[in-house]
């Protein structure tokens, strides 16, 4: 399985990569390029004519008398139509609604445009557009304050999560650090750079749509001593530390001594640990997607389904999936060794954090439920794959193998009598 965090970063490639269109679209063209340029401009217009009419569809009544109050929240919801909303509060002259979009730090784009062109155009016919109020004399000014803020991505399949730290002064770009880390390996990678606020928005938007997973805030001495501990990591695996971590020496500093409470620290004091409890279905969040067990594991359970088969026992499948079913629970049992329940219930206590901050705290406090069962197994009055969550690994990891076979798996069955062909059992997954 792919890991997220080696293909998805804070949005700062984005920037080199905009760069990049930037000089090509400013590049001289040839004769024959300009030639082919002017015949298709036409098609543009068209287009955008065609968005224009289906986006004025999309404009609801009541966002053209919405009140100031939820002016930002409405031009969201419309989407491409933000354009064409806006124009209708220039026409009903919604001065309050097209004053606070306007000065919105939670807008990017094409909203955020239309709403500061629409002021311009009131001004220029005479309307009076209201200003921010005015700060109390001796109030601190926003732009005096240092705000530093930290986000959070939950560990994948191989227990890869990343963090980021952002600075800023007031209305200023904020300066960004994105490390990510490994677990038993270290710091594997870290950027930086300077950002506005909507483009942070904007890459954090990227992330969710591309991964359903929504980075989550908390605390930035967490995320300092997370990234501490796992340098550690890099001296003990051999792991060269990234070059760029250099530059993202101003943000994880200063140093944490001591441990900070993990984020849903409090969360969990609520839950207790009382009798270990375990909730099904949890594979369904997207933190857990991606987490199956070692490819060998999988295999291993292939050849231990094939030493209980003859080649007679082939054509029933009724046999080969009672077989194959009972090896996974067994398989279970052996690889959630005490050291790999520890590990599970650790990275989800990690995923809660993201999970709580998208489904709430009693979702939260399910996961939290779970990874407590999980340590709490044993082999005799509480064996692993009698909870949910661990036995459904693999599950999903016999039904990903076979998926990338064609919906079939193919398991090696013992060798056949003498002038007898060796079988194989190829049928899908029950």
């Amino acid at each position: 399985m792919p890991t997220l965090h080696e293909t998805i970063l804070v949005g700062l490639p984005k920037v080199a990569v905009e760069s990049q269109r930037d000089k090509a679209a400013n590049k001289p063209k040839t004769a024959k390029e300009a030639l082919v340029a002017k015949t298709s401009s036409a098609k543009p217009k068209v287009a955008e004519a065609a968005q224009d009419k289906a986006g004025e569809l999309l404009v609801e009544p009541a966002w053209v008398t919405v009140s100031a109050d939820r002016a930002v929240a409405v031009l969201r919801d419309a989407g491409p139509a933000c354009e064409v909303l806006v124009e209708q509060w220039i026409a009903t002259k919604n001065v309050d609604a097209i004053a606070e979009a306007a000065r919105s730090d939670e807008l990017s784009g094409a909203a955020r445009k239309a709403a500061r062109r629409a002021v311009s155009v009131l001004r220029s016919r005479g309307v009076t557009v209201p200003e921010r109020a005015a700060a109390p004399a001796g109030a601190a000014k926003p732009a005096e304050d240092e705000i530093v803020d930290a986000t959070y991505n939950p560990p994948d399949a191989r227990g890869t999560w990343s963090v980021t730290i952002a600075k800023r002064r007031g209305g200023e770009r904020a300066h960004i650090a994105e490390v990510i880390v490994r677990e038993g390996v270290g710091v594997i990678n870290a950027v930086s750079g300077w950002m506005s606020r909507s483009q942070i928005k904007e890459a954090h938007q990227r992330i969710h749509d591309s991964s359903s997973i929504a980075p989550a805030p908390v605390p930035v001495e967490w995320v300092r001593f997370r990234v501490q501990k796992a340098l550690e990591d890099n001296a003990k695996s051999g792991q060269l530390v990234p070059l760029g971590l250099e530059r993202c020496k101003d943000l994880l500093e200063p140093a944490v001594t001591s441990e900070p409470a993990h984020p849903l620290a409090a969360l969990q004091q609520a839950v207790g640990d009382g009798a270990a409890e375990a909730v099904a279905g949890l594979h369904n969040e997207p933190e857990f997607r991606s987490w199956l067990p070692d490819v060998r594991a999988i295999d291993e359970v292939l050849r231990r389904v094939g030493q209980k088969l003859t080649p007679e026992d082939v054509s029933d499948q009724k046999k080969v999936d009672e077989t194959l079913r009972e090896e996974m629970k067994l398989a279970t049992d052996r690889y959630f060794t005490p050291e790999q329940r520890a590990e599970v219930a650790r990275r989800m206590r990690d995923a809660a954090v993201t999970i709580r901050h998208r489904a709430g705290d009693e979702r939260a406090k399910e996961i939290l439920k779970t990874a407590h069962a999980i340590e709490a197994a044993g082999l005799i009055t509480a064996p692993p794959s009698e909870i949910d969550f661990l036995r459904v690994f693999f599950q999903k990891g016999i039904a990903f193998l076979a998926q990338q076979t064609g919906g079939q798996l193919r398991v090696p069955v013992a060798a056949a009598p003498a002038g007898q062909p060796q079988a194989e059992q190829s049928g899908p997954t029950g």
